[in-house]
């Protein structure tokens, strides 16, 4: 399983064509491997966030167009986050499997929380440690500067899986390059799918 939660609130509007892109490419690099049940959810989120994939095979998944989602308002970061977690894990909840999907779930962002409703800050940070620990899950984070690192630490996510990058069309474009590999790396069962993120 693998989720990409996305920014698009105004201040993403002189990058978004190329995050567009690189999301695009990424999708394109991920292996469709024959007998493999790989899974793709992707979100959008501003002040409110916007399911564009849910669960949807790999094989299955079409571009985003840029045109199609213009960047505007607020950044509800925590409702991206959380409502990603549940898109992926209501189904496996419910089945009670004694096997469960490897589960790597992406969070990009060039700014900060300023509106979310339904997820708080300590809700989202209980969450994630308990798919970490519990269930093994993955969880990248990106953002654009080093206060976006400690935000992305209070979200209880490790060290070595969070990533800055330059608010421009060069910086996004080799992120979205990097994360691609690194979640291919991820999906073909590499455990060592974060040096990918290092290096462009």
């Amino acid at each position: 399983e693998l989720g990409f939660t996305l920014d698009r609130s105004g201040s993403m509007q002189a990058i978004w064509a190329d995050a567009v892109r690189g999301f695009n490419a990424l999708l394109a690099e991920q292996p469709r491997t024959p007998g493999v049940d790989a899974r793709f959810s992707s979100s959008l989120f501003n002040g409110i966030v916007e399911q564009v994939h849910a669960r949807t095979p790999l094989a299955d998944v079409r571009p985003l167009d840029a045109a199609a989602y213009t960047p505007g308002g607020n950044t509800a970061l925590l409702d991206g986050i959380g409502k990603m977690m549940q898109v992926i894990g209501k189904t496996w909840d419910e089945a009670a499997l004694p096997v469960r999907p490897r589960v790597l779930i992406a969070i990009l962002t060039d700014g900060a929380e300023n509106a979310s409703i339904h997820f708080t800050l300590e809700k989202v940070f209980k969450e994630v440690h308990w798919r970490r620990l519990a269930c093994n899950w993955q969880f990248l984070y990106f953002c654009a500067n080093q206060g976006g690192v400690s935000y992305g630490l209070k979200l209880g996510i490790q060290r070595t899986n969070i990533c800055t990058f330059d608010a421009d069309p060069a910086g996004i474009t080799a992120l979205m390059g990097r994360v691609a590999k690194a979640m291919a790396a991820y999906a073909l069962g590499d455990r060592n799918y974060q040096r990918f993120l290092l290096t462009d």
